[in-house]
């Protein structure tokens, strides 16, 4: 497993030249909790990592890690602000 959001599976899906019917049929099959866990997992790493003072720019530096990693904006913003607390 490559930890990665619905929409970079379906960008590589699509690249690979699967046809979005079975993508769609794919992507319905993942699990909803274990799907937004496996993105707050990443975040908690990644903030762990993030060498920076400034609470702010901390949480914009692990949303676009979460973004390129294909996570919906809400998923990883639900996440980021779960570690902020």
């Amino acid at each position: 497993l490559q930890h990665w959001g619905r929409k970079k599976i379906t960008q590589e899906l699509k690249a690979k030249g699967i046809y979005h019917t079975l993508i769609q049929r794919a992507l319905k099959i993942i699990v909803a909790e274990e799907y937004q866990e496996v993105c707050h997992q990443l975040a908690a790493k990644k903030w762990d990592l993030v060498l920076e003072s400034n609470s702010y720019k901390k949480q914009q530096k692990v949303m676009q890690f979460l973004l390129r990693r294909g996570f919906e904006y809400e998923v990883a913003r639900k996440a980021v602000l779960k570690l902020n607390q």
